[in-house]
């Protein structure tokens, strides 16, 4: 017997308790390694953003970690 696949990415839906409407949302997420030294921070802030922005283009949902050693825009 084959074993289910785990749950995908979904919606997060949050309810108003004044008047019980929802709103859905979606979450896209940028990751990157974290340093010690301040001038390694920015580069894992700038690392992070464009990993975001990659999440973004990618679709809803997404989690994308960037790699290590990527150059990131000034």
């Amino acid at each position: 017997m084959a074993a289910d696949a785990p749950p995908g990415p979904r919606d997060i839906t949050v309810t108003n308790r004044s008047d019980g409407g929802t709103v859905t949302c979606t979450v896209s997420v940028g990751v990157s390694r974290v340093f010690t030294e301040r001038q390694a921070w920015e580069t894992a802030l700038r690392q992070a953003d464009a990993a975001l922005y990659a999440a973004k283009q990618a679709g809803r949902n997404r989690v994308v970690v960037a790699p290590p050693d990527e150059p990131v825009p000034a």
